[in-house]
């Protein structure tokens, strides 16, 4: 999923970026080194970015090293989880002290990290509230992405601007919209959910998201835009055609096959500046906005280095540093969009929009196994 490419980048940015002027005061006296380890199990991209990043916030901070622990992919995640997961249950020090990577949802349930808060990490004030609440104030949101709509301008004279109008658009244009099959990607993951959760009462959303509480019969209530997916799919491209991931949509937009589609805002943007897209698509936020990822770093609890990476993680939420971020991944802020500089925001305008959480992870896995019997299921291309 394209979420753990983002969790991978999020701590490596907190791991280079911790700061606050108590730190630079302990720093400045002490001649002991204190060596900060960060996993990671992102893409090369996020790599590339903490090795830009690290010299940076170690030149501010001559005693304080970096150690990054990269695993690409997030190959051996299992096994990283297990060691920490034991080291909490022995008492004994933490393999790594900030993490961002696929362990960390499955952490924050078992509680195995810091409860953050603005006594450690004071720019966490800019981060929304709620953000915060649905890590269960255990990650800090650094960046993230939403999934906004994509479409060729030199043919889509006037884009949809609510999922209605998307709606009838694609039944109006059979075979030019298309959206990735939600179990190999978020963005047509998070397509599936915006027309599943549609015309739900705000309550019945609120509780599919809510991470602490899971009911499987209040599923039902998906029974009537699962139905609507499904009579969607003869004006999908092709017939029903769902492809097995972000990129392959993106390489259909590039190539013209069809006309619009759902993208994630960060792998949109990088390729429309790379030159992968035409500079003839734009990337679009509807006005209730598709749901989004915000990415976040934590703190092992049993880190024996925990005001360090807490100043860190503060360093990495400072608007120059989210900006840095942005710029450098295509991504969107974990800060709150009123926290940047005006030229920033202006930047990007286009896909702006606060997140919107979707679907806990117990809920959005029963939701794609269900796309995939009731939609797939009913086509020959699925």
């Amino acid at each position: 999923m394209h979420g753990k490419a983002w969790l991978a980048v999020g701590m490596s940015a907190l791991l280079v970026g911790v700061f606050t002027p108590a730190i630079t005061a302990v720093s400045a006296q002490s001649t002991t080194t204190t060596t900060l380890n960060l996993f990671d199990d992102g893409d090369t991209n996020l790599e590339q970015l903490w090795d830009a990043l690290i010299p940076q916030y170690e030149k501010l901070h001559p005693n304080i090293k970096i150690n990054l622990i990269w695993n690409q992919h997030g190959t051996d995640d299992s096994a990283i989880y297990a060691r920490l997961a034991a080291s909490v249950a022995a008492g004994k020090p933490a393999p790594f002290d900030i993490t961002d990577s696929g362990i960390n949802t499955e952490g924050e349930y078992a509680h195995l990290f810091v409860r953050v808060g603005t006594a450690g990490i004071p720019n966490i004030k800019l981060v929304a509230p709620e953000l915060i609440k649905e890590n269960l104030y255990q990650g800090v949101p650094y960046r993230g992405s939403e999934v906004v709509l994509a479409y060729n301008s030199a043919t889509v004279k006037n884009p949809p601007k609510s999922l209605g109008q998307l709606l009838t658009w694609i039944q109006q244009n059979p075979g030019k919209f298309d959206y990735c099959n939600p179990e190999d990607g978020g963005s047509g993951d998070y397509f599936a959910m915006a027309v599943v959760l549609d015309g739900l009462k705000a309550s019945q959303i609120a509780a599919f998201q809510n991470p602490t509480s899971y009911h499987e019969s209040l599923e039902s209530a998906w029974t009537p835009g699962m139905n609507r997916l499904a009579a969607l799919g003869k004006d999908m491209y092709r017939s029903g055609f769902y492809p097995g991931g972000n990129t392959q949509i993106l390489q259909l937009l590039a190539q013209g096959a069809i006309q619009m589609a759902t993208v994630w805002s960060d792998q949109g943007t990088s390729a429309l500046q790379t030159g992968q897209l035409p500079k003839t698509i734009k990337l679009v936020q509807l006005k209730d906005p598709f749901y989004g990822s915000p990415v976040s770093i934590s703190i092992p609890k049993n880190s024996q280095h925990i005001k360090a990476a807490e100043a860190f993680v503060n360093w990495v939420l400072a608007p120059a540093q989210q900006v840095t971020i942005m710029k450098a991944i295509a991504g969107f802020p974990g800060i709150e969009w009123k926290y940047l500089p005006a030229a920033d925001q202006a930047e990007f305008k286009s896909v702006e929009a606060p997140y919107v959480a979707p679907m806990a992870s117990k809920y959005s896995s029963d939701m794609t196994a269900m796309w995939q019997k009731v939609v797939a299921g009913a086509s020959a291309n699925g």
